[in-house]
């Protein structure tokens, strides 16, 4: 079984401004519960949310590899409708560089690419 859960950021202040009011230690413990009861897990954290500082992106892979047996880095996208809507709708480049520079980070960790491994060795055949 897997599952994924979007914490987004860790900052309580820029989770709310995007409407995430769900906070860190929920989200660890939901992580503690997962992994005891055997489920594979995946955290996703967004890559250039307003507020966010460059100190706050430099956890994300440490943080993620602390909650999760796997991590997903995306880069900001205002989406149109929204408060943080933008006229191109589109990632900046940057977010979309740092966003790769984590994740290419995160698959770099060892223990996650042995996790990784036994987790492919051990699906069953009609899964692959």
């Amino acid at each position: 079984m897997r599952a994924t859960a979007d914490v987004e950021t860790v900052v309580p202040e820029i989770a709310q401004s995007i409407g995430k009011n769900t906070s860190f230690q929920v989200h660890t413990q939901a992580f503690e519960a997962m992994r005891k009861a055997g489920i594979f897990t995946t955290v996703s954290f967004i890559v250039g949310l307003p507020g966010e500082t460059e100190e706050m992106r430099k956890s994300y892979v440490d943080l993620a590899d602390k909650l999760a047996d796997s991590a997903v880095f995306l880069p900001f996208q205002p989406l149109p409708g929204t408060p943080m809507e933008t006229e191109s709708l589109e990632p900046e480049d940057w977010c979309v560089e740092y966003a790769a520079k984590l994740t290419n980070e995160f698959r770099r960790i060892p223990d996650l690419c042995r996790g990784l491994f036994l987790l492919q060795r051990n699906r069953p055949s009609e899964e692959c």
